[in-house]
């Protein structure tokens, strides 16, 4: 699970935001019991490359894809134009160092692509990016393709949509 040490709760609207430090938290299945909490200690967080906080970008986005973790700091509902640190951490879960890609635009949604690519959705002032990530055997992951639609917004966030 990737966590981060500061929130504001689950309450309405308080899980859109977060701040602080950003870690991965892997607990082994054997020490869970369906008649006890769970206890664990230092042994079990990776501390991980935490994002800037840059002007506009509060809404903190990751997803797990493949044998990577993809996350960064998105816009939400409002974009703010595109930051310097508009970017893309990636962290291997075997271990290894993060890498940290730039991008033209916020991290507001991150879908996957199978298990070897992913795209980052984001907001730059008032045009939507798509950003390709390709995740080849053996290599480093890198940024692929890009495409910008001039004058769009996406309707959501989320990574699904309902339909009634």
């Amino acid at each position: 699970v990737l966590v981060r040490s500061e929130a504001k709760g689950d309450g309405m609207w308080g899980a859109e935001a977060s701040a602080g430090s950003v870690g991965l938290f892997r607990v082994p299945l054997s020490l869970f019991s369906p008649s006890m909490y769970c206890f664990t200690g230092a042994e079990h967080f990776t501390p991980l490359s935490t994002p800037g906080m840059s002007k506009g970008r509060y809404s903190f986005q990751n997803r797990h894809v493949g044998d990577f973790i993809l996350y960064g700091m998105g816009a939400g509902w409002g974009s703010s134009g595109a930051n310097e640190d508009d970017s893309v951490y990636i962290y291997k879960r075997t271990g290894g160092a993060t890498r940290k890609l730039g991008l033209r635009h916020a991290v507001d949604r991150i879908e996957a692509m199978g298990s070897d690519a992913a795209v980052v959705i984001g907001s730059s002032d008032r045009d939507l990016h798509f950003s390709a990530l390709v995740f080849s055997p053996g290599s480093t992951p890198k940024l692929g393709g890009r495409l910008m639609r001039r004058g769009a917004t996406q309707g959501e966030t989320r990574t699904h949509g309902f339909f009634y």
